[in-house]
């Protein structure tokens, strides 16, 4: 029976496309009447093929070193812990590093144990901030960087091989959720005053 249709279904699948058009349309017509919405939305979006690049990349980058490196690093829950800590104080960003975290365990390099150690030990490196700016006055935006990253991102992978297509894939997947997250810090930041009087 793989050539048979089922009656009716002819009329469902016209009636749906008509409806997904009527939906797109309407969507369409909010996001130009409300550019908040739509620098919001534009900013989820990158922020969410910023992830699947990333772990794109990680599992292209998985194997031999990572791999051994990512299971001394959490095999104990306090080294996972310092790890999370240090990578969070170095790069200052809890955010990137829970994303990171979340793709390894999705990649499989990690169990949720040891993952759940370093977003521990990420937690704590965030003050690490705080005392920078205490200390020195400093204070690094990440998302400064974000069009750097995407340039050598788009251009490593197009124009490198081997395993430096998949270091150039992390450039590109960070670079996007850097993006993305600023795309939606200006969304809120617009949607908050459009609200207010």
């Amino acid at each position: 029976m793989a050539g048979t249709t089922i009656p009716g279904t002819g009329q469902l699948s016209a009636r749906r496309q008509r409806l997904e058009l009527f939906g797109l349309a309407a969507a369409a017509a909010l996001l130009l009447s409300r550019p908040d919405l739509a620098t919001l939305f534009a900013g989820l979006g990158l922020f969410l093929w910023g992830m699947t690049l990333l772990e794109e990349a990680i599992k292209r980058l998985s194997g031999g070193t990572l791999d051994r490196w990512l299971h001394a690093a959490t095999r104990h829950t306090g080294r996972a812990i310092g790890v999370g800590a240090l990578a969070t104080a170095l790069v200052q960003s809890s955010s990137l590093v829970t994303l990171l975290a979340m793709s390894f365990v999705s990649a499989g390099l990690i169990a949720l144990p040891g993952a759940i150690a370093l977003l521990f030990g990420a937690n704590l490196g965030t003050t690490t901030g705080a005392w920078l700016i205490a200390a020195f006055g400093l204070r690094f935006d990440l998302a400064h960087y974000a069009m750097p990253l995407l340039a050598l991102g788009l251009l490593g992978r197009y124009r490198l091989s081997g395993v430096t297509v998949g270091i150039a894939g992390l450039l590109l997947g960070i670079g996007l959720l850097f993006l993305g997250i600023d795309f939606m810090k200006l969304g809120f930041e617009k949607l908050a005053g459009w609200d207010s009087p």
